[in-house]
């Protein structure tokens, strides 16, 4: 609860499925560099990731998106104790040397860089991390605190403020045009609507712009796309 680094472990496949806070941008992300605003990739959370991984051009400011967006939340009146935490920690940029000390993450031989070692299938270098606070809350995961989740979602309404007529519902909330994908499993990039076709005919002759013809609200699409999923997996 202050910060400080205590522990960590792998997780195995089968306990794998993790609830995460994404923003608008972060959850319909493909080549889009946007980052989750608490658990994400290393890439993005690790301040000391490049002293170990060689990375590219594109990705040097992804912990910096990562550690401003976080701390916008923290900073906000709907933090979290656990928000608190995770933020004091990663901006001390030590995850990387803490998960080697550990022995998770594997060097190679010279002692400088990270090794080519996989864990669960996936290389360890594009793992994904995810939090536990320990103090006077029971629930320590962050993944199954339903008052974690309240907070982002409060957070998260305070910041889109705009709105406009929601074609789904007829009423004026905030919309978005970045809807889900990963509707039928984790690698399905496919989406159900989508308008970022400015050159060819999707919408040209008919419309001026994408929100002439197309706009959801944000909650709206959210619930739709996670009712078809939790249906899918059912199914």
């Amino acid at each position: 609860q202050n910060g400080n680094f205590l522990q960590a472990s792998t997780v195995s496949k089968e306990d794998a499925v993790t609830i995460i806070p994404v923003t608008m941008d972060s959850g319909a992300r493909s080549s889009d560099p946007s980052p989750h605003p608490l658990c994400d990739k290393l890439i993005y959370i690790a301040g000391d990731y490049a002293r170990f991984v060689p990375i590219k051009e594109k990705d040097e400011d992804k912990y910096q998106d990562y550690i401003t967006l976080l701390g916008k939340w923290q900073e906000s009146p709907y933090t979290h104790p656990k928000v608190d935490a995770i933020y004091n920690y990663l901006k001390e940029g030590t995850l990387i040397q803490d998960l080697i000390n550990e022995r998770i993450l594997e060097q190679e031989e010279n002692g400088t860089k990270l090794s080519n070692a996989k864990i669960e299938g996936i290389d360890q270098k594009d793992c994904f991390v995810r939090f536990r606070v320990e103090g006077p809350d029971r629930e320590s995961r962050t993944w199954r605190d339903e008052y974690l989740f309240d907070s982002f979602i409060l957070y998260n309404e305070s910041v889109h403020q705009e709105k406009q007529l929601c074609y789904a519902t007829g009423t004026w909330i905030p919309c978005t045009e970045k809807h889900p994908n990963k509707i039928r499993n984790s690698g399905d990039k496919a989406k159900i609507i989508s308008a970022n076709d400015k050159e060819g005919f999707s919408y040209l002759g008919r419309f001026i712009d994408k929100d002439q013809f197309c706009a959801v609200g944000y909650e709206v699409s959210e619930k739709a796309h996670d009712a078809l999923k939790w249906l899918i997996q059912r199914q």
